[in-house]
């Protein structure tokens, strides 16, 4: 009888599991970063988007009511309030409609605690927590990350969206008429992500600095009076920001790129460089200066 011998099927050895496991690695650290950079361009454009679908209901809504969104009834109320009915939450504006003929208190009023997807830009990390509390107030509030543009600050107050909070005529209902430097040259709204010290950025009210709306070029020294514990932020200008830094919070930002995305005018949106001139981009941020803007 023939005797039938069977060989062992030989394994791998030790040496080239750790090869292969050494190529998976090199690829994967070659392709991660490719990922996350994919990640943060659908991320951008979808911040981008959201800006786009807030300046058709804003122009939506001048052409309607003929002037820009800005309640006019109530100092603490912002312009995302206003704006409701043309991103189809007539039901949520109507509730908060009758929360204010009721004369109930901004804090309480259901807007504070509702979010709103498009009021969000997915960049921000701190969006992951839905109802944010006010740093000194405790209060829970429903935050957004797009603001309007003061102007160069609340001292000149010469912007799109200019703040009953600053200096000048602050009664004054602005209109796309009003942009005499041209709706193309303009800074509508821009992007800023929130702060660890949350103080601002409830999209429906709050009793703080400037509405929802922010300069290009900063100061605000009576946080010092209100909180004694607050920076005085008299120097805050278009840079790179950090939520850790409770002054960033009052100017454009964002996590995207060396720069912060805009919405213009005219209703295009753009992302502005971090490295601009500073003369530029407060001639951006005017209404009627008549400045130079240039390239």
């Amino acid at each position: 009888m023939n005797s039938k011998i069977f060989a062992s099927k030989k394994g791998f050895t030790v040496t080239e599991v750790l090869v292969v496991v050494s190529i998976v690695g090199v690829l994967v650290a070659l392709l991660l970063p490719a990922i996350q950079s994919a990640r943060e361009s659908a991320r951008r454009s979808s911040c981008q988007n959201n800006l786009r679908q807030l300046g058709l209901a804003i122009f939506n809504f001048e052409s309607v009511q003929r002037r820009l969104p800005s309640h006019p009834r109530n100092l603490s109320l912002h312009w995302h309030l206003e704006i409701l009915p043309q991103i189809e939450m007539l039901s949520l504006s109507s509730s908060i409609e009758t929360q204010i003929s009721q004369n109930d208190p901004w804090f309480s009023m259901v807007g504070m605690r509702t979010p709103i997807a498009l009021f969000e830009c997915p960049s921000d990390p701190l969006n992951s927590v839905r109802l944010k509390r006010h740093w000194a107030l405790g209060i829970s509030m429903a935050t957004t990350n797009y603001v309007g543009i003061v102007g160069e600050s609340l001292n000149t107050n010469d912007g799109l969206f200019p703040s009953r909070y600053g200096n000048g005529d602050r009664k004054v209902l602005m209109r796309f008429s009003n942009v005499l430097d041209g709706l193309s040259n303009t800074l509508a709204l821009c992007e800023r992500p929130m702060s660890n010290f949350t103080v601002v950025g409830a999209w429906q009210a709050s009793q703080e600095y400037g509405s929802q709306t922010i300069g290009v070029r900063e100061g605000v020294s009576y946080w010092t009076a209100t909180y004694p514990n607050l920076e005085s932020c008299t120097n805050v200008r278009f840079s790179n920001g950090d939520p850790k830094r409770i002054c960033d919070q009052i100017k454009p930002w964002s996590y995207h790129f060396k720069g912060a995305n805009f919405l213009i005018a005219d209703g295009s949106t753009q992302g502005i460089s971090y490295s601009i001139n500073e003369k530029v981009i407060i001639a951006l941020s005017t209404i009627a200066g008549n400045e130079p803007v240039g390239e």
